[in-house]
């Protein structure tokens, strides 16, 4: 009974201390609560090849096929994301576009979540900036999807895994995905 009396209140000082939720596991003081597409909500990416997308020259300037990861963050320290790994897959499963000998598409990014002001609230509002946007579609998986040889479903999964730690030095790793549709 005595150590089971020490050990909650070790675990209530850890939880006072850093400002978890869960000491044991501080990365689920964070979910990747949606991904959609900016501007329009939808919950996946819609190409249409009435589109000229052999001649399109400004794919990164392409809003309709950028995604907004929203993260909902419970933690009283901030956080930060700093890299991001897109793999592309088929409707099988499959590795496909060029990406898939070097593991999908990672970058770095420098994204600051800040921490909650208490742990009272649940809510999406909580921990300020927390919407991450990103260009999941490029000349790469165009082609891939245009290309004779793709099945004919012409579908395609962007998986996306957010890295990064809080600022008591755990780490994160946030998991997503969201379709991207070919349409004649």
């Amino acid at each position: 009974m005595k150590r089971a009396l020490q050990m909650a209140v070790t675990t209530a000082a850890l939880l006072v201390a850093g400002g978890c939720r869960n000491p044991f596991d501080p990365s689920a003081d964070i979910e990747l609560a949606r991904i959609y597409v900016q501007f329009s909500g939808a919950t996946s990416i819609a190409i249409y090849q009435s589109q000229d997308l052999q001649n399109l020259t400004q794919l990164t300037s392409a809003w309709r096929w950028t995604v907004n990861c929203h993260l909902v963050y419970k933690n009283k320290v901030s956080a930060y994301i700093d890299s991001v790994n897109i793999t592309y897959t088929d409707s099988a499963g499959n590795a496909v576009t060029s990406y898939k000998s070097i593991g999908g598409r990672s970058f770095r990014v420098t994204f600051r979540i800040e921490g909650v002001r208490d742990n009272t609230s649940t809510d999406e509002s909580e921990g300020g900036a927390t919407t991450l946007s990103l260009n999941v579609v490029d000349r790469r998986v165009i082609d891939e999807l245009i290309s004779p040889s793709y099945p004919s479903d012409k579908v395609m999964f962007a998986n996306i895994v957010l890295r990064g730690e809080d600022a008591n030095g755990y780490d994160l790793r946030l998991e997503g995905r969201i379709a991207i549709f070919l349409y004649p």
